[in-house]
């Protein structure tokens, strides 16, 4: 692919394109709407700065431009290029004119923007949108750039053609499904997470600018307005699409919540069928100003100043939190708006995690009611042989319960491993943290560790120690620093190598690990004894050929108490139960018997293998049993289980079974003698502490979500 340059530096094209004569009737009309025109959007140029502003034409400038534009390109006729039949033309902007051709070569139909509007100078205008086509090429949410003639007179480049419209003309058909919606909210916001990853904000994000392919999938398209991170040169996007403090035509760095502005826009348009804080009367009033900087400040201090939209709250179907993440999107303070196409991501998924766990929720709300309903309906018969169903039952339904609460505890464990995990890798990849490993500058490595640690006490994510080793596991920095590990070889530790701690071979050096690992149980050297496991990951080299695996530099850890992990299975109701705790190899992790499964000094930690074990860890099943022989205690235990497939793990809860039968024997007596008042009193009572539970993991999420 050639990169465009200015066609007037040649003083001779390689190539011209040819023209035949006019082949359209002159009532057809300049523009049908075909959803692949990339618009350009009409340029101004400031005479006293010299710089290149966006603007919005009025419809009366726009209807006499449109006919020049329309005579010249009769005047010119069909296009005629090397290797393509151009099949009719598509529509026009302000320096380029859109046909769709077909490639003789292969038979694809594609769209091809040729620059005939413009002068020599503003052919860099053109140039720029490109470019920013070619560094984006590899994303299928973005119109892919086929090929690039700039030497050709007039210029063109070529591009996919998308078949099914742009999203403005779907819209045209009235507001979108919420499901039909949200997916094409998510698929604009996945394709411009890679833009604004690439440096590169859109700038005019709009329904226009987002195309539907033969699936229904959005693309974006348009770069024509796009700046990169560092471009501080005024971009306007489109009234009614654009954030407020992006109308100014001072300079000012393009800021990647412009774009999320947008896309909360776009999102309300599709469930509203109109742009947020849309005004008519505004809108008339603009369309009759000249004066672009009055039109721009009447802009900006009618959507400062406009209620906050709420007409997406009525849609049917839609939940509060997918009303959170608009009304941040659609913030008038960016300080207070999200701050990426990332981050929107990010809330999407907290959104779905949050919903997961409500339909968990709702299982275990009624796991108890179906309970107290067994319970009552053999109690009340008096009979000897429905008291011993109802024991039954209700040791069926107790370790049905048992599974509920396994299955919570899971998801709260998982996610918590999760999210440090991701935050490991996160710091793991740090080019800054590669760069200071790799030369061995432990004085920068101790305030990266530092830094990192402050960091997750910010975002309150507790972390007992950071650690980081070179490449032979040796430790070169910590945080909370402690000199007295540090310069000493811990490459024989399971958290390096990842293949149990080698107390015999301590002198010894070991190969460090490939990839995130998560360590067995250990316990602390200190007075305390603490407990608790390491997550680790290698740092690479970014600098090593791509040829070959990456090079090792080091390992970065991060320490996790147990007591912590402990401290987030207290959200979890276990009525009088306790849960088990083991890893992928079998070793336990938290016990009611700590003394049992804590490792003795210079051992690894004890194995328990046994046939629930087996099922959570290597079939990933989740379920419950009434008569488990816990491999601990040896104990007969009622027991729900649940595997936590992305971090290697595994939860049961456990009630001791004895215990359970007497207990349900004299409840089942008990509630023989009492009245039906104190039975609908027990059924409240357990509403209530389900209730409670219910306010204890919205209020875990919540604190997981700050």
């Amino acid at each position: 692919m050639k990169i465009p340059t200015n066609p007037e530096d040649k003083s001779r094209p390689a190539s011209e394109v040819e023209s035949t004569e006019p082949a359209f009737d002159p009532s057809t009309p300049l523009d049908d709407g075909d959803p692949t025109l990339a618009q350009v959007a009409p340029k101004q140029v400031d005479a006293k700065a010299g710089t290149t502003l966006s603007t919005t034409m009025d419809e009366t400038q726009a209807l006499s431009d449109s006919k020049a534009r329309e005579a010249s390109r009769r005047s010119r006729g069909v296009p005629r290029i090397p290797h393509f039949e151009v099949v009719r033309f598509l529509g026009s902007g302000t320096f380029g004119e859109v046909w769709l051709a077909r490639d003789k070569r292969t038979g694809i139909q594609v769209a091809i923007k040729f620059f005939v509007h413009g002068s020599g100078g503003q052919w860099g205008l053109l140039q720029a949108e490109v470019q920013q086509l070619a560094e984006l090429h590899s994303d299928p949410g973005i119109v892919q750039l086929i090929d690039v003639e700039p030497n050709a007179v007039p210029p063109y480049y070529v591009m996919a053609f998308v078949q099914n419209g742009s999203l403005a003309q779907r819209l045209e058909r009235g507001p979108l499904p919420l499901r039909e919606a949200l997916e094409i909210f998510r698929q604009i916001a996945e394709a411009l997470a890679y833009v604004h990853a690439k440096g590169i904000r859109h700038c005019d994000l709009k329904p226009s600018n987002i195309l539907l392919d033969v699936r229904g999938r959005a693309k974006i398209a348009d770069f024509g307005q796009a700046h990169l991170s560092s471009n501080a040169s005024p971009a306007l996007g489109t009234f009614f699409y654009m954030a407020p403090e992006q109308a100014d035509l001072n300079e000012q760095i393009a800021d990647t919540r412009w774009d999320v502005y947008a896309l909360g826009a776009i999102l309300f348009a599709m469930l509203t069928g109109h742009p947020p804080r849309e005004d008519p009367k505004l809108r008339a009033e603009i369309k009759g100003t000249a004066d672009l900087s009055h039109r721009l400040r009447r802009y900006r201090d009618w959507v400062e100043q406009a209620p906050v939209p709420r007409e997406h709250r009525r849609v049917k179907g839609i939940d509060r939190l997918l009303v959170a993440i608009i009304d941040r999107c659609l913030e008038t303070d960016p300080a207070r708006r999200l701050r990426d196409a990332g981050a929107v991501l990010e809330a999407l998924e907290r959104r779905r995690r949050t919903l997961r766990q409500r339909a968990m929720l709702g299982f275990g709300l009624i796991a108890p009611v179906v309970l107290m309903l067994t319970m009552a309906a053999f109690t009340l018969s008096g009979a000897n042989r429905a008291i011993l169903a109802s024991q039954n039952e209700m040791v069926e339904q107790l370790a049905r319960s048992d599974s509920v609460s396994a299955r919570l505890a899971a998801l709260i464990v998982e996610e918590e491993i999760v999210d440090r995990l991701a935050m490991l890798k996160a710091r793991a990849a740090d080019p800054k943290l590669a760069k200071v490993v790799k030369g061995g500058d432990q004085k920068a490595m101790r305030a990266l560790m530092a830094e990192y640690g402050k960091e997750a006490e910010i975002a309150k994510i507790k972390v007992m120690r950071w650690t980081i080793t070179n490449s032979v596991g040796t430790t070169q920095a910590n945080y909370p620093w402690e000199p007295l590990v540090c310069n000493q070889n811990w490459s024989w530790r399971d958290w390096f190598n990842g293949q149990g701690d080698q107390h015999d071979g301590k002198d010894q050096r070991f190969p460090a690990i490939a990839q995130p690992h998560i360590s067995q149980p250990f316990v602390g050297k200190t007075k305390e004894r603490k407990k608790g496991v390491v997550l680790s990951a290698p740092v690479f080299d970014p600098t090593s050929s791509s040829s070959s695996e990456p090079a090792i530099l080091g390992v970065l850890a991060l320490t996790i108490e147990l007591e912590k992990v402990e401290n987030w299975l207290k959200s979890v109701r276990l009525n009088n139960g306790f849960a088990v705790l083991f890893d992928s190899r079998y070793h336990g992790l938290l016990h009611n018997r700590q003394d049992r499964i804590t490792p003795r000094p210079d051992e690894n930690p004890p194995v328990w293998p046994c046939r629930i074990y087996r099922i959570v860890i290597e079939d990933q099943e989740s379920g419950h049993t009434v008569s488990y022989r816990d491999p601990v205690d040896h104990k007969v235990y009622l027991a729900g289980y649940a595997s936590m497939p992305r971090i290697g793990w595994g939860v049961i809860v456990q009630h001791d079974r004895e215990r359970v039968l007497d207990q349900i024997a004299s409840v089942t007596f008990r509630l023989m003698r009492i009245s039906r008042v104190a039975f609908i009193a027990a059924g409240l009572l357990i509403s209530a502490l389900w209730g409670w539970q219910f306010w204890t993991l919205r209020h875990v999420q919540r604190m997981a979500d700050a």
